[in-house]
């Protein structure tokens, strides 16, 4: 396995990519492959709740604001712009945490 495909499945199996933002492509966090997409916007999340105080949880935010936009359309009837006609936009699914190690 080289290291895109290392990332690729990590990224999945520890971030939790259950879906992505608005239905977009999900594309590995690397700049070979979001310079291959054509992106010029990335959605990345970061599921960390290391320094949650009371009720844990935060992990998970990425995944529910996934879920959520599953509703969201690109088109904005007030601007009557579709901002899917100006832009490209990925999912790069969830930065890996580093369990015990607020810093890093």
């Amino acid at each position: 396995m080289n290291q895109r495909e290392s990332l690729m499945l990590k990224s999945v199996l520890y971030g939790g990519v259950s879906g992505t933002f608005m239905k977009t492509l999900f594309i590995p966090p690397t700049r070979e492959d979001l310079k291959k997409s054509g992106a010029n916007v990335a959605i990345l999340g970061a599921p960390f709740d290391g320094c949650a105080v009371g009720i844990p949880g935060a992990g998970m935010g990425p995944k529910v604001i996934r879920m959520a936009s599953d509703d969201l359309l690109s088109y904005n009837i007030e601007l009557d712009i579709d901002f899917a006609e100006h832009i490209k936009l990925v999912d790069c699914g969830d930065a890996l945490p580093v369990t015990g190690n607020t810093m890093e």
